[in-house]
């Protein structure tokens, strides 16, 4: 949906609630010009989310690379059911923290 945002904003008088548009506030609202950007491998291989960022709110979006992607999807998809955060997923952020995210984001320097 939000890929289509503003073609779906541009045929409709109806208020349209752009994530975009919220995540952008937050950040620039605690005075951050560059993030990391973590979510499915379709936010962050596609661009609408990070080009809203950008061009609404000049916020730049790094991702980390795609191997480093493909864990994160599977993290979300395999142990994160929606209806709860699995133990799994938890042991798994306490085990290996996570850490390499925002390493590999800043190493990798793409906002693609």
């Amino acid at each position: 949906m939000h890929k289509n945002a503003d073609l779906v904003a541009g045929r409709t008088d109806l208020p349209l609630l752009n994530i975009g548009d919220a995540v952008g506030n937050a950040i620039t609202g605690v005075g951050l010009s560059k993030v990391g950007l973590l979510g499915t491998k379709f936010v962050m291989e596609e661009h609408f989310y990070r080009d809203r960022l950008r061009k609404c709110f000049g916020i730049e979006v790094l991702v980390p690379p795609e191997e480093k992607q493909n864990v994160v999807d599977r993290i979300i998809y395999d142990d994160m059911p929606p209806d709860k955060v699995s133990r799994s997923c938890v042991r798994l952020e306490k085990r290996k923290g996570i850490k390499w995210q925002r390493r590999d984001i800043l190493k990798n320097r793409s906002s693609r």
